[in-house]
């Protein structure tokens, strides 16, 4: 039997009521919940908060993710500055799980703080598989793939690039998912925590030594599951085969 999922986080205290939330659903459902604070422990949080301290977003989660990785199960990641337009987290693991994703993201809400365009919600699309996937804010590993995934390469500080990993996962048949039944809003700009600089630079190098010029290029919608169809399109791929 595939242990309760995991919400993995970090947050710090001025930030903690949005954690206190998406925590809520995890908690009542039976999840692990495990928390690692930057500085002072939210009292709401404190039963599931395992340590606190400075350090890089990668390194933080890989201190709580530890204890858990003797067995596989959902993994969700998720940052501080996020809250859920439509569904939760326990909906965004349903989701996955009937999708067949082995890596996956919510859909990125309207007003949200976006990156790659890609990634906002699409209409009349319940779940997407696509090329790419971000790193972050919220990130969803399932058992099948969490060997591979977890722990984090915590070289990458913050998590830029790791994304260029995931993406060669498709290789090994890894299916990348965006969940627009699920959605959510990123509150806060890239990089206004941090000095992107070094991630910045490192990430361009990254793409240079793969021939990528533009990272837009890499982010392609595959297939839609239409919410009136009863399986994703995929998953009918995989029976054929």
């Amino acid at each position: 039997m595939t242990p309760a999922p995991l919400l993995a986080g970090v947050y710090a205290a001025d930030k903690a009521d949005r954690l206190v939330r998406v925590a809520e659903p995890a908690r009542r459902a039976g999840w692990a919940v495990a928390l690692w604070a930057l500085g002072e422990t939210d009292e709401r949080l404190a039963g599931v908060t395992k340590g606190s301290g400075p350090g890089f977003r990668l390194e933080n989660l890989n201190r709580v993710l530890a204890p858990a990785l003797d067995e596989a199960r959902w993994v969700v990641l998720c940052d501080d500055d996020v809250e859920f337009a439509r569904g939760d987290v326990v909906r965004l693991v349903a989701e996955c799980e009937a999708a067949g994703f082995g890596l996956a993201q919510p859909a990125h809400a309207p007003g949200s703080h976006v990156s790659h365009g890609h990634t906002r919600a699409v209409p009349r699309s319940r779940a997407r598989e696509v090329t790419f996937i971000e790193c972050g804010p919220i990130s969803v590993v399932s058992p099948r793939w969490s060997e591979r995934v977890l722990p984090l390469p915590e070289w990458r500080g913050m998590g830029w690039g790791l994304e260029l990993e995931w993406m060669d996962l498709r290789a090994e048949g890894c299916v990348l998912g965006i969940v627009d039944a699920v959605t959510y809003l990123h509150l806060d700009a890239v990089g206004q925590t941090y000095d992107e600089t070094v991630e910045r630079e490192r990430m361009r190098a990254e793409l240079a030594a793969r021939g990528i010029d533009d990272l837009s290029a890499c982010q392609s919608t595959l297939a839609t599951w239409r919410p009136w169809r009863r399986r994703p399109p995929w998953r009918g791929r995989e029976a054929a085969a």
